[in-house]
């Protein structure tokens, strides 16, 4: 039988359901015609529907030898790597087959997606707008056109694709999905919500939708919704690691740390290389009062191990000219430049940086600008949009552009780019700023702080950086200028004293709630405002008094509200008369909002570089006697302080000017203090020996 009639049987057999007798009869013709192109290909085909991948890419492999030009067996083998999870050569195989086939436009949409896949926004953009360059009117392609804007943070082109593509496939649920991804990064939440709730309706048994849906949901602050979002996700597919970790946020913005800490764990048993939910996990850790700095430390070690500690083997010889006294080029790298806290405490920074000495560029990963990141834009010298590159490629913009010193601001956050910094781009790299603690990254040299922050005995142990101290203070604050003025303190009109937190929920830990239970209770009269934009959710300010009422703490005596507009938010301290910060992870710049409009601060400190942080804001301010070493002190002078309301009118009298004119709130003081601590890092590096070979 010729090798034209077999085939001709096997497609035979296979289309009536025979798939095992076409696999048979197929592999028989080609043991009789080993050089028959469409045979093998088509016993490639048979074996990949079968589920034998290996021998599936041994076929394709073949059929590309026995016919280097032929497109059908390029895209075969591609499409071969692909489902054994060999990405890269995937992606090359792609591209042979349209040198090929420069029109094959689904081979164009394959090759996107994986491009998509390996974070790679920018080529994946340009491949699907090829792919829609042949065919306009192609769904798969407008989805992933959408997609890859979105992932470079162009949200204004993703939405029209995307509504392109449901329109021309109004029943693409994938699509529907995106579009409301989409939607909800350029703030229309309502839109977004809809779209997500489309998708469901059309694809009721895809967990993706709901993933997504409790994303927004959270967003919005509608956590007990987004629960129930995520919960069902996760019963569609057990599997799904990101909704395990999604949850694991949410419960986090509930103030539910265990629940949330088993979600999170469970999310990397399911998925150990979801960096994502390792950092997630991490960062979670550092809101239990029950968690010492060594496991904290144990764990982004282990996220080194994992993720970090393999790029080592790539690092390359930097060939920055080693002259100690040039201009500088110095390389700010965050997703949080925008109207973030982030954004108040670099901006006076980049403003007063001395220009003749030090170049600075800002490789920002924020999704949706606002004036701030327009702000920061202007006081830089050069801008570069990271989410325009995957690790690799940002890593390789680094070192092109030149930078000496290279400055994380995000630490484990949310959009950190702690892998590309694992590459080494830049000769000296430091964190600073963004994350209440060390990276545990052998990449990152140094970790800006100051001695009252982390104190010298608490070098090593807990930190793989180098603690590199300021003098004074380790953030500048720049206060808005649309905060309101100072009003008179509360408790001279109200009779009462009120104490007050708009700190994120999470940080309000067992422990916190007892000690400041115990304020209450010794402090007859007085009320405790929390604001916090987790408290726009009915169940989270229910548990909120139960807590408080567990420790003898009656519902009148608390003032629960929601999150608000910046200048609102800020009014509200016009009705503390102290503030109290939570332990041990304390706030950084909402202790710069208290003391700015006028309330102290009570801080209690330990061992923990987190609970230190904004120490140093208050003592700066000369209120170092609020500063606590135990939690009986900071009962003791929480209570002596709200006994004294004479003293209390006094600081808020004060308190504005004393703190405009330190350091805290000068960055023609400050920045030079950093400039010196730069100076001297890449003093060091110059003078160190040259590396071996």
């Amino acid at each position: 039988m010729r090798a034209d009639r077999i085939l001709q049987q096997v497609n035979q057999l296979a289309s009536a359901g025979k798939v095992q007798e076409a696999l048979r009869a197929c592999r028989e013709g080609v043991g009789r015609f080993p050089r028959d192109l469409p045979l093998r290909i088509t016993l490639g085909a048979i074996q990949h529907q079968t589920g034998a991948h290996t021998d599936a890419l041994d076929c394709f492999r073949v059929a590309t030898e026995l016919a280097p030009t032929n497109v059908d067996a390029w895209y075969c083998l591609a499409g071969g790597f692909k489902a054994v999870g060999r990405r890269e050569e995937a992606i090359s195989a792609y591209r042979r087959t349209l040198d090929l086939a420069p029109d094959f436009f689904q081979a164009a949409d394959n090759l996107g997606n994986l491009l998509l896949d390996s974070r790679q926004a920018d080529a994946a953009q340009a491949m699907f707008a090829r792919s829609l360059a042949i065919n306009p009117v192609n769904p798969r392609a407008l989805n992933g056109f959408g997609m890859a804007c979105r992932n470079l943070g162009r949200a204004d082109e993703a939405i029209p694709a995307l509504q392109r593509a449901v329109e021309l496939q109004p029943a693409y649920a994938e699509a529907w999905n995106n579009l409301g991804n989409a939607l909800r990064s350029v703030g229309a939440v309502d839109e977004s919500i809809e779209a997500h709730q489309r998708a469901i309706a059309l694809a009721p048994g895809l967990a993706q939708p709901h993933n997504e849906l409790g994303v927004t949901l959270t967003q919005l602050m509608r956590l007990e919704e987004a629960a129930v979002e995520y919960e069902a996700a996760i019963r569609l597919n057990p599997g799904l690691a990101a909704a395990h970790a999604n949850l694991g946020a949410c419960c986090v913005l509930q103030g539910n740390l265990d629940k949330a800490t088993a979600c999170l764990r469970e999310a990397l048993r399911l998925d150990p290389d979801l960096d994502v939910a390792h950092s997630n996990y991490l960062f979670t850790l550092h809101y239990r009062h029950d968690i010492e700095a060594d496991e904290t430390f144990r764990v982004a070690r282990d996220y080194h191990a994992r993720f970090a500690a393999p790029l080592a083997a790539g690092w390359r010889e930097h060939t920055n000219v080693r002259d100690p006294q040039r201009r500088l080029r110095i390389g700010y790298l965050s997703a949080d430049l925008r109207q973030h806290p982030l954004g108040f405490f670099l901006e006076p920074v980049l403003e007063c940086h001395d220009r003749a000495n030090f170049e600075i560029a800002c490789y920002s990963g924020v999704v949706r600008p606002d004036a701030v990141t327009e702000r920061l834009r202007a006081k830089s010298d050069r801008w570069v949009d990271a989410l325009a590159f995957n690790d690799d490629a940002l890593a390789d913009k680094i070192r092109a552009d030149g930078i000496d010193i290279l400055v994380d601001l995000s630490g484990h956050t949310s959009g950190h780019r702690l892998l590309a910094m694992a590459r080494k781009p830049a000769p000296i790299q430091a964190t600073w700023m963004g994350y209440l603690d060390g990276t545990g990254l052998d990449a990152i040299d140094y970790l800006i702080t100051d001695e009252l922050t982390a104190p010298a005995v608490e070098e090593g142990g807990g930190f793989v950086e180098t603690l590199w101290r300021l003098p004074e203070v380790y953030q500048c604050y720049r206060p808005p200028s649309y905060a309101p003025p100072i009003s008179p303190a509360p408790c001279a009109t109200q009779g009462f004293v009120t104490f007050g937190c708009l700190n994120n929920l999470a940080k309000i830990n067992e422990d916190v709630v007892a000690v400041w239970s115990k304020i209450l209770l010794s402090t007859p009269g007085s009320r405790l405002l929390l604001k916090t934009n987790n408290l726009n959710d009915a169940v989270a300010v229910t548990q909120t008094r139960e807590r408080f009422a567990a420790q003898g703490v009656a519902p009148d005596r608390l003032l629960l509200e929601g999150g608000a507009p910046h200048p609102e938010f800020l009014g509200a301290y016009g009705r503390v008369d102290i503030a109290l910060d939570p332990f041990p992870y304390s706030g950084g710049l909402s202790t710069c909002e208290a003391l700015w409009m006028g309330a102290p601060v009570v801080k209690l400190l330990d061992r923990r570089f987190l609970s230190r942080f904004g120490a140093s804001f208050i003592a700066i301010t000369g209120l170092g006697e609020l500063l606590a070493e135990t939690q009986d002190d900071y009962v003791r002078i929480a209570a002596q302080l709200a006994a004294d309301p004479a003293r209390l009118l006094a600081l808020r009298e004060g308190l504005r000017e004393r703190m405009a004119q330190s350091t805290l709130c000068r960055g023609d003081v400050f920045t030079p203090q950093l400039e010196a601590a730069y100076r001297t890092w890449w003093q060091r590096w110059c003078a160190a020996p040259l590396p071996a070979g």
